[in-house]
């Protein structure tokens, strides 16, 4: 008995625990639409992202394109203002309480301009994408896209099932 406790300490993931403790109001059962996780990386634009790949860095976001399938897009990045810095794990821990709550959309915020920060960004990016797959209340799609300075490329990594809009 007591070691299928521990089992299930360990299956719930904090976030859970919070939503279950907490009493919080949670997605009703009747509602199947899917939802949507997006992850914005500001500072790496494709030119870094594909420099960073070849040196080692950013193995998850790297992962995602070779054996998860997401197709790779580039586009014309524009400037973006400057917002105040958060602790990245307080962006992360809300965002994965979110999750748990199974909100339709969440949206975070990732800042890479700090150079030695990629790891940790990509360990994010990996977190929150564990968390919307093993989701319990919905189901996910995953895009991460970034922003970089005006007039160079940025990225988006989305799903391969993803419809994008065609024409203009």
């Amino acid at each position: 008995m007591e070691s299928m406790l521990r089992r299930a300490v360990r299956v719930i993931t904090p976030a859970e625990w919070r939503v279950v403790l907490g009493q919080h109001e949670t997605t009703r059962v009747k509602d199947t639409r899917a939802g949507l996780l997006i992850i914005r990386i500001d500072g790496l634009s494709t030119p870094d992202l594909e420099r960073v790949w070849k040196q080692g860095y950013m193995a998850f976001l790297r992962r995602l394109t070779l054996k998860e399938r997401y197709a790779h897009y580039s586009f014309l990045g524009e400037a973006r203002r400057r917002e105040p810095k958060r602790s990245r794990r307080r962006i992360v821990s809300k965002a994965l309480f979110n999750i748990a709550l199974g909100r339709r959309l969440v949206h975070v915020a990732l800042n890479a301009r700090e150079g030695k920060r990629l790891r940790a960004v990509d360990r994010s990016v990996l977190y929150l994408w564990r968390a919307a797959h093993r989701s319990a209340r919905r189901t996910y799609d995953v895009w991460v896209y970034s922003t970089s300075a005006e007039g160079t490329s940025s990225f988006a990594l989305l799903p391969p099932d993803t419809a994008l809009p065609t024409g203009r």
